[in-house]
């Protein structure tokens, strides 16, 4: 038996609709900048991945203004407070392969194996 008193909570309803323009959505998203020494030099642009759910984009640019031989990391992530771990995979990499250039890594969610990976790749098509 049922008290008829007791509802069930009613579903909540929006009120409106939220959209967002293209810059709003950018905005949206965490960027975090990094530098390391790097004394290889990217020979050519590379662009390896993609930016879809769990995976990661490398643009990697040679930067013949990069007079300090340095990777200049821009990282573009829809996943906030991860800087740290960015950081450490990133040391990580650029430790055991030092290519200098620009590199724009757009993320949605890759794990450090497919940070690596991509990375890997983009130095992999540009140094060859």
């Amino acid at each position: 038996h049922q008290d008829a008193s007791k509802k069930s909570p009613s579903p909540i309803k929006p009120t409106h609709a939220t959209s967002f323009t293209a810059h709003e959505r950018m905005s949206l998203m965490e960027t975090l900048h990094f530098d390391f020494p790097a004394d290889i030099p990217a020979l050519r642009r590379a662009r390896v991945g993609v930016v879809s759910s769990g995976d990661l984009e490398v643009l990697l640019f040679p930067d013949t203004g990069n007079a300090s031989a340095q990777a200049l990391v821009r990282v573009r992530t829809s996943v906030d407070g991860f800087a740290e771990l960015w950081q450490a995979a990133l040391y990580r990499f650029f430790d055991r392969h030092p290519v200098a250039g620009r590199y724009e890594l757009n993320d949605f969610g890759a794990t450090p194996g497919v940070v690596a990976l991509r990375l890997l790749q983009a130095i992999e098509a540009s140094c060859s």
